[in-house]
């Protein structure tokens, strides 16, 4: 089709993050104060332009939202809220305030026949709701995760869900207890600087050690960080498999990893796309 002029979406000189696309519904977070635009959740309907807003009051944890098969949309806040919002219209549907404020973006699963959210919690908590957010579960940690992937093992009867702390990747077992998920301790990683959201490929989790150390500014925050290194770790017991060493030159500063085709893909602080695979498969 010949282009279309673009249609409005986000007030000016907002800061969005975690844009995807729901069942051609477009979705975007605002925060961080940018522009006056205040916390909460956007949805534009790519069929007709029509926008429709959800107000947080503080703000978005993980900077997304998540979805379910149905296209609720569920958010955490740092206010200790997680709500599930309509799709399209984000009307709310259900809320949960806990005690703890959330540190990252939920996920959404399936147990047997029933769909369950998780979200971190500040104490380092794993919290686990159904989708009527009504809490079911809950696992212990001692750092804060800022954002999670889950995967089941071979076979489906065990979930996991990892997710990066300040200093490394942390992983929870979920198991089944009278068709209710139950939260145990899984396993830890090697210590890594500043570690993306981890992203799982074929039961196997790859992990970045960014590198990124934080300075006062940009150009103090490049002199003191040191280049990324992607792991590949067993899903089972986050042990090493394999690493890209020195092959990264440049610390990752923002985005995170993404995966296509069998590759994973870097971006790092000096321009350079990085994509990693299986030469077989090249």
């Amino acid at each position: 089709e010949e282009p279309k002029p673009g249609v409005p979406f986000l007030p000016a000189n907002a800061s969005a993050t975690g844009f995807s696309v729901i069942n051609e519904v477009a979705y975007a977070v605002t925060g961080r104060g940018c522009g006056s635009v205040p916390d909460g959740l956007w949805s534009l309907k790519l069929e007709n332009g029509n926008v429709s807003k959800w107000m947080s009051g503080s703000v978005i944890a993980g900077g997304m939202a998540a979805f379910d098969g149905d296209g609720v949309a569920y958010v955490a806040t740092a206010a200790g809220e997680i709500a599930a919002l309509a799709p399209t219209t984000l009307s709310p549907k259900q809320s949960h305030k806990s005690a703890a404020p959330f540190t990252s973006a939920p996920v959404v699963f399936q147990h047997k026949t029933k769909t369950f959210v998780a979200a971190a919690s500040k104490d380092g908590s794993l919290r686990i709701f159904d989708s009527a957010l009504t809490p079911v579960a809950q696992g212990s940690g001692s750092e804060a995760a800022t954002g999670l992937a889950t995967w089941t093992e071979a076979g489906g009867a065990t979930r996991w869900i990892a997710g990066s702390t300040g200093k490394n990747i942390v992983a929870w077992k979920i198991t089944d207890q009278n068709g209710v998920p139950t939260v145990s301790a899984g396993w830890t990683s090697r210590d890594l600087v500043t570690p993306a959201t981890p992203i799982v490929v074929n039961n196997v989790v790859f992990a970045l050690s960014t590198g990124e150390k934080r300075g006062k500014d940009a150009r103090g925050t490049a002199a003191q960080s040191t280049p990324a290194v992607l792991y590949a770790l067993d899903s089972a017991n986050g042990k090493d498999i394999w690493s890209s060493g020195k092959s990264i030159t440049s610390f990752s500063g923002s985005g995170g990893l993404s995966s296509g085709g069998s590759q994973i893909y870097v971006q790092t602080y000096d321009g350079t796309l990085y994509a990693f695979g299986v030469a077989i498969e090249k």
